[in-house]
């Protein structure tokens, strides 16, 4: 086994281990920008009408885990009035989170775990840990969003006597990137022939993080069939030159601005 992999394994003494371990702390190299270049990760590149995408922020994004407990009892000898059933109420805001992508703009939502436990085909289930992914490119129509849930939630424990438990499991607020940097990927493929769109990024990214110290913008490329972290994940040779190109046109632009 690597030692990287041993239980206990700690990043300086690894790096000092292999001889990568440098003199300069953290923060010595300030940054002058930061260009990244990405696939999409979704379909909308390739649904309308393909080109490359000058990346303008990063959405925001809230991961909820809600534990959910009632009372387990027999599916087939308790009569339907008598349950309280966490089982029923996850479907239940499940569903909730999703009508919500309809009334507020920008929405998204998604359940990506649901675990029930006792797990029994003919028990009515006594615990559900579920997670909610909520996303919008706005901070307040997200804050909007979590906040109708977590009302939501407390409607579903007063009706159905079920015991709700929120834990946050990340937050990050909307990240908008460089305008500057921008227009200057805008106009890159622009000088090379190349078309491309504005369009806001669904997923984290490094340039999430870089935004923080200094001038950020990114580079999409399409996704076919909006596949990522997926085996059958793919983007065209041509899509991969062009975005390349890009990436390279608008760093010689900043290095030489």
């Amino acid at each position: 086994m690597p030692s990287w992999m041993r239980e206990g394994a700690v990043l300086g003494t690894e790096l000092r281990r292999i001889g990568y371990e440098g003199p300069e702390r953290p923060g010595f190299l300030p940054a002058h920008a930061y260009l990244e270049l990405h696939i999409e990760q979704g379909p909308v590149l390739e649904n309308e009408g393909g080109g490359l995408g000058a990346v303008t922020g990063i959405q925001a994004i809230c991961w909820l885990e809600l534990t959910l407990k009632g009372r387990p009892s027999h599916a087939g000898t308790t009569p339907m009035a008598y349950r309280k059933d966490p089982g029923l109420a996850a479907a239940r805001i499940n569903v909730y989170a999703n009508d919500l992508t309809r009334a507020i703009p920008g929405q998204l939502a998604n359940s990506g775990v649901i675990r029930v436990q006792p797990a029994n085909v003919n028990v009515v289930p006594e615990t559900v840990v579920m997670t909610l992914d909520l996303r919008n490119p706005d901070d307040a129509r997200l804050a909007r969003a979590e906040a109708a849930v977590r009302a939501y939630c407390a409607e579903i424990s007063a009706r159905h006597g079920i015991e709700i438990a929120f834990r946050d499991l990340a937050r990050f607020p909307a990240t908008p990137f460089t305008e500057t940097l921008i227009a200057t990927v805008e106009n890159s493929a622009a000088e090379l022939g190349l078309p491309i769109r504005r369009i806001i990024s669904g997923a984290g990214h490094d340039a999430q993080m870089m935004s923080r110290i200094c001038p950020t913008a990114m580079v999409f490329i399409p996704s076919i069939g909006g596949l990522s972290h997926n085996p059958a994940e793919f983007s065209t040779e041509q899509d991969i030159a062009a975005g390349a190109n890009v990436l390279l046109n608008a760093a010689w632009r900043v290095a030489n601005a």
